[in-house]
């Protein structure tokens, strides 16, 4: 049962899905991508929660063998379409059923604060994705049917996979709601580890970042060789900081470690995996890039309809980037910002040639207007 649950309903989501979903919420594609990636993680941890004790794993394996075959497809065709509501309600009362009616209230909650949607658009979402993980799921049944054991044994080895999926800011939403009161310590520690890690890195950094970001202003005041364009000098300040951390800020990283030295296991790691900014403008680098040469071989629909899962995954990528770089303090999220700025034109200009094309925008429009929507928002500092 080597798969990965959030993988898996994130693959269900294409862009026109999301995109479906969108316009019935009266949402933007963007918007709807964002609630889609808090809301299916959020969800899953909220099933692992269930799963952790034996009564409500024994519910959720009751839910699953009294689930249709076919309850997967009949989701999807239904999102956009006059049942969607039906679906939605009928979902959402699933969801009570399993969580209780203060658990699901407090997953939309969470869920539509951390998305910027009001609550009706979030219930509405939350309604259509919970019954699409449970068939999800029900895709993963074994040969024997689901019992309790297989089921909590099935959300032990998806542990690491839903911790490293859940949205920075979303972890403290949703303990509030104590919907992670019952998960096993490691997912709990996994999450709350993330968010704590990125506020420590952030304070550390705070000051070596508003230095670099003075130099970087000073540089745009002075005369400059028309070879060094301004993206360059920041990917320069970015080097400078990392270069910082990872040199002379040693010493500060070996006192707070001996600091920390009697934490758990879980969340010393995940402290040391949180990425800081020399990263990020790496991995921004990497998928403006990947976005670049996507494009560029858009040529006809063959093409388009190939190129559909790669916009997709780096539409996933800014937004992970985008939430982490939430954590860094303004000047160096302005750094960040201008890679992006700088690439835009050439980047807008693909959209439109590829666009340009009836049958290719046809394919392709809603993954370009989302992965757009995620460049312009990376371009505000």
């Amino acid at each position: 049962m080597a798969t990965n649950l959030v993988a898996s309903i994130m693959q269900i989501l294409t862009p026109d899905l999301i995109a479906k979903i969108a316009r019935t919420l009266g949402i933007e594609p963007d918007v709807a991508q964002k609630v889609a990636g808090a809301a299916v993680p959020a969800i899953l941890a909220s099933f692992a929660g269930v799963a952790a004790k034996p009564a409500g794993a024994q519910r959720l394996s009751d839910t699953l063998e009294q689930q249709r075959p076919d309850m997967l497809s009949q989701i999807t065709s239904a999102i956009g379409g006059p049942n969607q509501k039906d679906v939605a309600n009928t979902g959402y009362s699933l969801l009570s059923t399993l969580l209780g009616g203060s658990g699901s209230n407090g997953l939309v909650s969470a869920v539509s604060s951390f998305s910027g949607v009001n609550q009706g658009a979030g219930k509405s979402a939350i309604g259509l994705l919970a019954p699409l993980a449970l068939g999800a799921l029900g895709q993963l049944k074994p040969s024997g049917g689901f019992d309790a054991s297989s089921i909590a044994n099935l959300f032990s080895s998806q542990r690491d996979q839903i911790t490293a999926a859940m949205p920075s800011g979303l972890v403290n939403k949703l303990g509030a709601t104590g919907l992670l009161d019952n998960l096993d310590g490691g997912l709990r520690r996994g999450t709350e580890g993330a968010t704590a890690a990125a506020g420590r890195m952030s304070g550390a950094m705070r000051d070596t970042a508003m230095g670099a970001s003075q130099i970087a202003a000073e540089a745009t005041r002075r005369p400059m060789n028309a070879s060094w364009p301004y993206w360059v000098i920041g990917l320069l300040v970015l080097g400078g900081l990392g270069w910082y951390l990872l040199g002379n800020g040693e010493k500060q990283v070996a006192e707070q470690t001996r600091g920390r030295s009697n934490k758990a296991p879980d969340d010393v790691a995940a402290q040391m995996a949180t990425p800081n900014a020399a990263e990020l403008s790496a991995d921004l680098s990497s998928s403006v890039d990947t976005v670049r040469t996507t494009l560029q071989g858009i040529t006809d629909s063959t093409s388009a309809r190939a190129a559909l899962p790669k916009l997709q995954q780096a539409t996933a990528q800014l937004n992970r980037i985008n939430d982490l770089a939430a954590h860094l303090p303004p000047g160096a999220r302005k750094n960040l910002a201008s890679v992006v700025e700088a690439s835009l034109p050439a980047l807008n200009s693909l959209c439109d040639q590829a666009l340009s094309n009836p049958q290719i925008a046809g394919l392709a429009k809603p993954a370009i207007d989302a992965l757009r929507a995620k460049l312009q928002l990376l371009a505000q500092a």
